[in-house]
């Protein structure tokens, strides 16, 4: 089984979240964790790679679970941000004419702090298939992908066990920030990196 590694700054907000939270019995729900590491990583979404028809289905995964968590969606009104891809990907393949998606909601703040936030965020996309599929290809097979657990799902899942976390304890904060979860696409164009937001 693969190890999942969690970033040293997922790890430092969740410690910071569970010493402001008063009187707080916070725990991470360790097969809620694995669980959508495993979504994220699983044959259906061949490695999320830029432009991909399965980066957007992880982008549609992504926005049912912020809508679970009882978010409203950060785009005026729309959980997605498309943006254009141009240049090539890793593997060559042409990227010009495809998008990548950044999907976003906000934990709506109370009283005086309400119109203050605090942006928690993960990229989502990874490398994809070894070898581009064109748009409604079958799931690959386990060697013919990168799953990306490290590279980044373990990174969204921090990010969604830390607003389930501020979810549940919401109601014992009066005066409190609202809060932006994004999770970012990186749109690979060669060995540069375009963020989008």
């Amino acid at each position: 089984m693969t190890r999942i590694r969690f970033s040293t700054i997922a790890i430092l907000l969740v410690s910071l979240f569970w010493s402001v939270a008063a009187n707080a019995d916070l725990v991470p729900d360790a097969d809620r964790l694995l669980s959508r590491v495993r979504v994220l990583t699983a044959p259906a979404l061949a490695g999320r790679g830029s432009g991909s028809v399965e980066l957007m289905s992880a982008a549609d995964t992504l926005a049912d679970w912020l809508s679970q968590a009882g978010l409203v969606p950060a785009f005026d009104g729309a959980w997605f941000q498309d943006f254009d891809l141009t240049g090539q990907g890793w593997t060559g393949n042409e990227l010009s004419g495809l998008q990548d998606r950044n999907v976003a909601g906000i934990m709506l703040g109370e009283g005086e702090l309400a119109g203050r936030y605090v942006v928690i965020g993960a990229h989502f996309d990874h490398l994809g298939r070894l070898v581009p599929a064109a748009g409604s290809a079958p799931p690959p097979g386990a060697q013919d992908y990168y799953p990306g657990a490290n590279d980044n799902a373990s990174g969204v899942t921090v990010v969604c066990e830390l607003m389930a976390l501020m979810r549940d304890r919401t109601a014992l904060v009066r005066n409190r920030r609202s809060v932006l979860i994004v999770f970012f696409c990186r749109g690979r164009s060669g060995s540069a990196r375009q963020w989008v937001f």
